[in-house]
């Protein structure tokens, strides 16, 4: 069985890879930055592109999802194998290195994503049916934040705050994506862009100087003491999100850019890879100089695009992930000696790597 974790380059434009691309390196930058947030240049940073990069990056997944493939079984099965192997690749690095903590249901780092984007593939076709679903989605959003219960548990919080984003992907239709895409470069489409960008800057400026709060305003539980105010940031960051993805598709290149249109069809590969590895770096990154952990941090983007979003690393991670897959799904073979091995094998590669945080868990809990 072949899933292949890029996309069909013959029903992709280079407008979308690029789109893409530059999300994808946004989002590589903010994870390489993030713990070194305190500080207050990298901290300005950070917040600036979490205010939108993964909703841009989420609009354009639901872009995407209307492929048959993206609703497809092996598609849902595949992203669940990713996010059990990632989420225990993380839990074997925090483990390693002094954490304390073992759960699969509430999951580490980039990896809610992946558990979110199973839940938005499988139920949005049948709930953008309606075309009131967007309002629908959005008054849901901004209510969800009543409940304090609602957190990090399954991805819950972010499954139903970036919901409207997704759907909203997935409701743009391909005449108007053609009519964006088609665009041709004038000075008219970059300043708009620009103006975009430069409102939402001012918003987001109004949300953390004014308002004393930041980007998670748009998914963690309202403070009940200050209800009025965390209820305006969460529209507020709705606001803001909408305007940068309208900014960037606005400012997006058209054309095909070598490897920047390549990354662009390979940006699972890069986000299943690029986190683990900004773990095991994270204490030599701390201990560089302001100047130093820019550079560095330019030259891990850079790395990123150009070798995690590769051709060949792409293909090395989609016959991990398809294999791993095909123990969990029906196959023509499955009768045959052959096909109960290669489903036993890659059902108990699974196992195996599950097990090996569980056990460094018991070990230092035990020692």
């Amino acid at each position: 069985m072949n899933i292949s974790l890029r996309s069909n380059t013959d029903t992709r434009s280079a407008f979308w890879d690029n789109f893409k691309c530059i999300l994808i390196a946004l989002v590589v930058l903010g994870h390489f930055l993030y713990a070194l947030r305190n500080n207050t240049m990298i901290g300005s940073i950070v917040t600036a592109i979490y205010f939108f990069h993964m909703p841009a990056f989420i609009f354009a997944s639901g872009f995407f999802g209307k492929s048959k493939n993206a609703k497809s079984a092996g598609s849902i099965v595949k992203l669940l194998c990713a996010y059990l192997l990632l989420t225990a690749v993380h839990l074997f690095l925090l483990l390693f290195q002094g954490g304390s903590s073992f759960s699969i249901t509430s999951p580490y780092y980039s990896a809610w994503y992946l558990l979110a984007l199973i839940v938005w593939r499988m139920t949005t076709p049948y709930f953008a049916r309606s075309k009131w679903s967007l309002l629908i989605m959005l008054v849901a959003s901004i209510l969800c934040g009543f409940w304090g219960d609602i957190q990090n548990e399954f991805a819950l919080s972010r499954i139903i705050a970036y919901y409207p984003y997704y759907l909203a992907g997935y409701m743009l239709s391909k005449e108007d994506a053609l009519k964006i895409e088609e665009l041709r470069p004038s000075l008219k489409r970059i300043a708009v862009g620009i103006l975009s960008i430069c409102i939402a800057a001012c918003i987001a400026l109004f949300v953390v100087q004014k308002l004393n709060l930041g980007y998670q305003a748009a998914f963690n539980p309202y403070d009940y003491s200050r209800l009025p105010v965390h209820i305006l940031a969460r529209i507020l960051c709705y606001i803001i999100s909408s305007l940068c993805i309208i900014g960037l598709m606005l400012l997006t290149p058209r054309a095909k850019l070598s490897f920047i249109t390549k990354a662009g069809r390979n940006t699972l590969s890069i986000y299943l890879i690029h986190r683990p590895v900004i773990v095991v770096l994270s204490k030599f990154i701390a201990k560089l100089s302001l100047p130093l952990i820019f550079v560095a941090a330019a030259l891990f983007v850079a790395v990123s695009l150009l070798v995690f979003g590769s051709e060949l690393v792409s293909d090395l991670v989609n016959k991990v992930i398809g294999f791993v897959t095909t123990g969990f799904l029906p196959s023509k073979d499955n009768e045959t000696k052959v096909g109960i091995g290669v489903r036993t094998a890659a059902i108990a590669l699974v196992f195996a790597i599950l097990a090996v945080p569980l056990l460094a868990y018991l070990v230092k809990t035990v020692f």
